[in-house]
């Protein structure tokens, strides 16, 4: 049964299908055309229940939009209340938004401000940071300033309760006074005074010097010292030695001696009666000084000869013993050699100012006089060294000399208050002279000037003479020499490194005390050399033999490592004696390559001493003719004083010489002149 109404259903559905495709091709389709009865009836039967079908389908689907349109209204409606309630929220969010934005707005400004304010703040930190570095960097100077300043007040006071300004070792080497420049002078263009500078810094001297082996074995048998005077026994600490100088053994003492004795003989007739008496074998010696000034009248005779000229004459009488005082009258003066070189010798030996011979000494003889008086009658005796003092320079200036230079300073006054002059000082050791002068120098605007430092005053001193060797300190070598002077070997003095090393010692520099020990050394071979009577030639051995090498290559490699290693760390007297030794090594060193060669220039300090010390007394010059005045006393005295005879009987030997009208200037030098 099943299958029937499955093949009805098949084959009306077939019916259908058909029925409806030919509907779409035609509309006067009739769909029964052609059909049964049964069939036409099944097909109704089918058609009813696909209309049941539809019914029930299109209700379903009915329902089910009925159901979807409560739905969409459901849901247009919670649409709705959910888009008012998004609306309100999105309005409320709005604001909110708009709030934050407005805060974020408010917030990013505030963070640019913030931002612009750390930069600016970055920017001060670091300006603080660097202000603070400079504010260590200046502590640390200033701390070592303090430290120096309290160096230099140490020096000072002990300059000022104990020791002198000698060059010597063992002694204070500074020298406080004007002389601006030239006691902090460490052979750096830096260390002079602004107007001291040079335009053009010369050349610096080869410090490394001739470079020789290292001396690997000990002293030479035949030298005295010790190489190491650290060695003694373990635990105990070695003596230091102290030198007294040579001995006294075997040599007897001198008794003061004047010459001739005046011999008063004892009246025995007034002897009292009933005595005996024996007369003593040694006599009572004393000793009696007598000073006086006399004045002595001549009578002239006016001669007037038959040619009609005349002709001024004195004859003393047989019996005036005082009668030849008439021939040593200084010509152009109203005084005898004598009292000239008296005078003379007292002002510029015995450093005794004109002021004070008048007011004290001659006052005191009776003599009423003006200093000007003594003053012109120096000026007499002025002329007549001048006339000698061509023949002396000379012979100091000889070919092939070897000599020092110094120079000091001068007060001069002016009618502007008072001004800073030179006077400089050269000597020749070997010739025994000693040479002042005060030259006249014009300077690079055509302006006299005279005593300058200025460069011309020693290369015109010096002129065209061929000299070997000048030998002078730091200063003069460095602002005077090395550009000018160039065919000359120059050499720079040890005693000022020695001075300069002592003061860093005495202030507490470890430092310097190994430096002072070589250098000590080198000193203590110098004084063999004159013990040993050694001969140029053995002294150039000496210096150059494997001790005196290995000492001086000892003191180069330790200045290269304290200048390199630790100069910021030293003090300001150390950093100045290395900057010296480094700077003039070549000239400090340079006496070894000669045996006459000094290794120091304290023959021309020891020289000019005696002018500082006249500077003390006279404190100013008042002219130029008084500072040439004093030059050329200063020559001769020091001169006579190196060849060993005395300036006062030299003094009135020339000038005895000159007024009997000899012209030989060359035979009246202190080292060529006849002394009775």
């Amino acid at each position: 049964m099943e299958l029937d109404e499955l093949g009805i259903d098949i084959e009306a559905q077939n019916c259908l299908d058909q029925i409806q495709q030919e509907s779409w091709t035609s509309a006067d389709y009739d769909p029964s055309q052609g059909m049964t009865g049964e069939e036409l009836h099944n097909f109704c039967k089918f058609l009813y229940s696909q209309i049941q079908s539809k019914d029930e389908e299109i209700s379903r689907l009915t329902a089910n939009i009925k159901e979807l349109t409560d739905e969409v209204r459901l849901s247009r409606l919670q649409q709705q209340t959910y888009n008012d309630e998004n609306k309100a929220v999105s309005a409320s969010h709005s604001q909110k938004l708009d709030v934050v934005l407005q805060q974020l707005q408010e917030t990013r400004q505030e963070l640019t401000d913030t931002k612009r304010k750390l930069k600016t703040a970055e920017t001060l930190l670091a300006d603080a940071k660097e202000k603070n570095r400079q504010l260590e960097a200046e502590r640390e100077k200033d701390a070592k300033e303090r430290k120096d300043l309290e160096n230099d007040i140490a020096l000072l006071r002990s300059d000022l309760y104990s020791g002198t300004k000698s060059q010597q070792s063992g002694r204070s080497a500074e020298e406080v006074g004007a002389n601006d420049g030239r006691d902090d002078f460490d052979g750096t263009d830096a260390s002079l005074p602004e107007a001291n500078r040079k335009d053009e810094v010369s050349s610096e001297a080869n410090s490394d010097g001739e470079k020789s082996e290292k001396s690997q074995s000990g002293e030479p048998n035949n030298s005295s010292e010790d190489r190491d005077s650290s060695k003694g026994t373990p635990g105990t600490p070695t003596p230091k030695t102290i030198y007294h100088g040579p001995s006294r053994k075997g040599r007897t003492y001198n008794k003061h001696t004047v010459g001739t004795p005046i011999i008063h003989k004892c009246d025995l007739s007034r002897l009292p009666e009933g005595v005996t008496y024996h007369i003593k074998k040694n006599p009572k010696k004393v000793l009696h000084t007598i000073t006086k000034v006399e004045e002595h009248w001549f009578e002239e005779v006016v001669l007037t000869y038959p040619d009609g000229h005349k002709e001024t004459y004195f004859m003393p009488q047989e019996n005036d013993k005082d009668g030849y005082l008439y021939d040593e009258i200084v010509p152009g003066t109203h005084v005898t050699s004598d009292f000239l070189t008296e005078e003379t010798s007292n002002m510029y030996d015995m450093a005794c100012p004109a002021y004070r011979e008048v007011k004290n000494r001659l006052s005191e003889m009776g003599l009423k006089t003006h200093r000007q008086n003594l003053v012109n009658y120096a000026d007499k005796g002025y002329e007549i060294l001048k006339l000698v003092l061509p023949a002396l320079k000379d012979r100091a200036l000889a070919p092939g000399s070897n000599v020092n230079v110094d120079e000091t300073w001068e007060r001069f006054q002016t009618h502007f208050g008072h001004r800073k002059t030179y006077m400089w000082c050269l000597v020749n050791r070997k010739a025994n002279i000693v040479i002042f002068f005060y030259e006249d120098t014009v300077d690079k605007y055509g302006n006299q000037k005279s005593g300058d430092r200025n460069r011309a005053v020693l290369k015109d001193f010096l002129g065209d003479a061929k000299l070997k060797s000048l030998q002078s300190d730091g200063y003069i070598c460095y602002m005077y020499l090395d550009d000018d002077l160039i065919d000359i070997e120059h050499l720079c003095c040890l005693a000022h490194v020695r001075a300069k090393l002592e003061r860093a010692e005495r202030m507490g520099c470890k430092e310097a005390s190994s430096p002072m020990s070589k250098i000590r050394k080198l000193y203590k071979r110098e004084d063999l050399y004159v013990e040993k009577g050694y001969d140029a030639e053995k002294i150039k051995e000496m210096r150059n033999d494997e001790y005196t090498r290995g000492i001086v290559d000892e003191l180069q490699n330790e200045m290269f490592d304290l200048m390199a290693n630790k100069m910021d760390e030293l003090p300001k007297l150390m950093q100045q004696a290395l900057n010296y030794l480094h700077k003039f090594w070549k000239q400090v060193f340079a006496y070894r390559n000669d045996g006459e060669y000094s290794i120091d220039n304290l023959a021309a300090e020891r020289a000019i001493r005696p002018q500082t010390i006249q500077r003390k007394g006279s404190l100013f010059f008042g002219s130029v003719q008084g500072a040439l005045r004093s030059a050329m006393y200063n020559t001769f005295i020091q001169t006579c004083k190196q060849v060993g005879v005395s300036f006062r009987q030299y003094f009135k030997a020339l000038l005895k010489a000159v007024k009997s009208g000899r012209t030989d200037y060359e035979n009246l030098l202190p080292m060529t002149i006849c002394l009775d």
